[in-house]
């Protein structure tokens, strides 16, 4: 398959080599369409498909509509910030003229890799990255996060990573005795990758048991300043140390935390409560956030947290047909959250049978997924259909 560029750089060029061979560079619109009817003129020669990556450095969007061209697979990066009416108006024209939108703050390397398995669905690779997020704070992602890595402890020999990447809240007080390191403490290292070595790499984290847990970032100066590079050298240095990588996402979407959380999780959980706002932010976010950078409702399953099965709250039925996804499990409100929260004690050991119930239901689904042998068997989950009644 050939490939043909407009407007790329160096380093995604070198990514994109090994997918397909070495690519052709193409200097204008108007080279584009010469490629074309070079293509037209050779009939006779056995048909190869072929691939155009533009990028917005060399075209505008408003280009877009000009371009004329038989290339099978066309793809448009984008890597300037517009505004929300120009982003809207640029994901029109590349629908109507057949073009994938690439969004902006993926590595070359997550480029390369959308481009070859847009093309090449079979190619996805599943990874041991599991993502829970929420479209509105305090929801309880964090407490989830921590409880579901404590149950793997409990059931497992897993070595299990926990990242709280969240920018916005550190997380550390869920914690027994923290002693690890938080995000912003690291920033540096990850800028310079300088923690390659296993040694260095495990001892920025807070170890408990066979869990071993980042703290979140504590520095208000750098809550929108990490970027893509650091993120994702973080999270595929943890996909090699770990088993399995629980990653405490937040709920701000519109940064490179979140970015790179979404682009290296195989699966992703969003998080919710019985609240209306939140099924009403989910939408927004979910029409004006994830549909522009590729993300489909359909990649996301639901955990309803703090569940109360009161007929006056929407049950669980009704909350799943308002995210339009499908539901894991709930779990229901426990009495002890805020003394867990106080003593710095995990949710999990308060023992309340409920819950611990939806913990280990969660957990066990996730190690069905990564193929991670369980030492106990755990309680056996009431089915969703009597919960959602």
């Amino acid at each position: 398959m050939k490939l043909y560029m407009l407007g790329i750089d160096r380093a995604l060029e070198e990514q994109l080599t090994p997918h397909f061979g070495e690519g052709h560079i193409v200097n204008s619109l108007e080279e584009v369409s010469s490629t074309t009817d070079e293509k037209k003129d050779k009939k006779k020669e056995q048909h190869m498909p072929s691939v155009l990556l533009i990028s917005d450095k060399d075209v505008n969007p408003e280009e877009l509509s000009n371009i004329q061209s038989q290339h099978e697979y066309i793809f448009y990066l984008v890597t300037n910030s517009y505004s929300k009416p120009i982003e809207k108006n640029i994901r029109s024209l590349c629908h109507l003229n057949d073009i994938t939108l690439i969004p902006p703050r993926l590595t070359e390397e997550q480029i390369a890799e959308r481009v070859f398995t847009t093309i090449n669905p079979e190619a996805e690779k599943e990874n041991n990255v599991v993502s829970f997020l929420s479209t509105a704070s305090n929801i309880g992602v964090t407490t989830l996060t921590l409880n579901v890595a404590h149950s793997f402890a409990k059931h497992s020999k897993a070595k299990i990573g926990v990242l709280l990447l969240n920018a916005w809240e550190s997380g550390e007080v869920l914690l027994p005795n923290f002693t690890g390191s938080y995000l912003n403490d690291i920033k540096g290292k990850l800028s310079n990758k300088l923690l390659d070595s296993d040694e260095e790499f495990r001892a920025i984290f807070h170890s408990y048991e066979n869990m071993y847990v980042l703290g979140g970032n504590r520095n208000t100066r750098l809550e929108r300043l990490f970027n893509k590079e650091e993120i994702s050298y973080l999270i595929e240095r943890a996909k090699k140390e770990f088993d399995i990588v629980l990653i405490d996402a937040g709920s701000h979407f519109d940064n490179a935390l979140m970015i790179q959380v979404l682009e290296e999780s195989s699966h992703k959980y969003i998080v919710s409560n019985q609240q209306p706002k939140v099924m009403n932010h989910w939408k927004r976010v979910n029409r004006t956030i994830l549909e522009p950078l590729g993300y489909s409702k359909e990649e996301f399953m639901l955990i309803i947290n703090e569940y109360n099965a009161n007929n006056s709250l929407q049950n669980a039925t009704d909350i799943t047909k308002e995210f339009e996804t499908m539901l894991l499990t709930t779990i229901p409100w426990s009495s002890y959250g805020a003394v867990s929260e106080a003593d710095s004690k995990f949710l999990y050991d308060f023992n309340d049978a409920p819950f611990n119930e939806s913990i280990d239901h969660i957990m066990k689904a996730i190690s069905r997924e990564n193929d991670i042998p369980l030492e106990e068997v755990v309680k056996k989950r009431k089915s969703l259909f009597s919960l959602a009644k």
